[in-house]
């Protein structure tokens, strides 16, 4: 069974009877109300309590509104070393001033407790994450300076990480990798619209093409999830300001070119009445504008882009395919539009106007 297998059938189901339980044993806390996020893998809750001190050294004092997090089953007892490394990596970030949310620690001064839930009673790691105010970008038109905006956090992550060394964010064949996507030509019959399935077969035989340039490229730890659903950002003054990125769960060390492609992909296609190849150039500015990228990554941005479009959509099918929840479909529409168009342009073109 493939990690993406595993994963798709792993999730807790939670209520919140056992949500508060829980949160109380681990942490302490008197849960007065939670609230289930949207998700893929793991279970998430926004919830807000009504008593306790914190037990976080990085939480401010009587804060009450935190997110708890289930690990999927599979992480949780395949890759316990992976997840709390993950964690180590947001608290470096945070120790550095970049702007994430800190983990709040359990009654026994540790990262994350565990729970055994479902009829197979498996286990699952558990963490709880200070909240982080704002609103998603998801409730954002996507303009020319959030995806600059966007860009420079996204630079200064990497700055903030250069020399950052950890075993454990090494993770081989992880499903959300850009490294494991020759492994979903399996689930390409998934997509029945014809054309967008060969445009997927295609940009699958240029990855594997592509493997000897992409090997020059330099690698160091990155977020690995970079999109509208884990970046924040406040009204000040009328204007939206980007103030913070949350979710570290698929941080890994890999090609850093990943993460830029994985920003610009997922703001082309949540950007409702922009261009989206325009607002991809303002994200890749907007990164450029603090940090380089070597010639071998642009040589191969264009082709992780496409990959990560071809990641989201054949994930998301399958995922679907197993769990019907209408969230893990949400970049099938968007996507495939963005992948009909790029596919159909010159990538020393679409560089060029990026770059402009």
């Amino acid at each position: 069974m493939t990690e993406s297998c595993e994963h798709a059938d792993s999730k807790s189901q939670l209520s919140f009877k056992e949500v508060t339980e829980l949160t109380n044993s681990i942490y302490g806390f008197k849960v007065a109300s939670a609230k289930e996020l949207n998700s893929y893998a793991d279970q998430s809750f926004h919830i807000t309590v009504t008593n306790g001190e914190t037990n976080s050294e990085n939480s401010q004092p009587n804060q009450q509104e935190y997110i708890l997090k289930i690990f999927n089953s599979f992480d949780s007892e395949s890759h316990s070393a992976h997840i709390l490394a993950q964690i180590r990596f947001s608290e470096h970030l945070r120790s550095r001033g970049f702007p994430s949310p800190g983990v709040v620690r359990t009654k026994d001064r540790t990262f994350t407790g565990e729970t055994r839930c479902g009829d197979d009673s498996k286990l699952h790691m558990v963490a709880l994450f200070e909240f982080m105010e704002g609103n998603l970008l998801t409730k954002a038109d996507i303009t020319e300076a959030i995806a600059y905006q966007g860009g420079q956090l996204l630079a200064e992550l990497h700055n903030n990480v250069e020399g950052y060394t950890d075993e454990n964010l090494i993770r081989e064949n992880f499903t959300w990798s850009l490294s494991s996507l020759s492994s979903l030509r399996s689930h390409a019959d998934l997509m029945k619209d014809e054309e967008s399935k060969s445009i997927i077969l295609e940009v699958l035989d240029k990855w594997d093409e592509i493997q000897h340039d992409l090997a020059l490229t330099p690698k160091g730890p990155i977020h690995g999830d970079f999109n509208e659903t884990n970046i924040f950002f406040k009204e000040v003054e009328d204007t939206k300001v980007i103030v913070g990125v949350i979710d570290f769960n698929d941080s890994h060390f890999n090609h850093t070119v990943f993460d830029v492609a994985i920003y610009m992909m997922y703001m082309m296609t949540c950007c409702h009445e922009a261009n989206p190849d325009e607002i991809a150039g303002f994200c890749f500015r907007g990164y450029l504008s603090l940090r380089t990228l070597q010639q071998s990554e642009l040589d191969v941005l264009y082709y992780c882009i496409a990959g990560r479009l071809v990641q989201s959509l054949l994930l998301g099918l399958y995922y679907y395919s197993v769990r019907k929840d209408p969230y893990l479909l949400i970049t099938q529409k968007g996507g495939q539009k963005v992948l009909k168009d790029l596919w159909k342009k010159q990538p020393c073109d679409v560089l060029k106007n990026w770059l402009k």
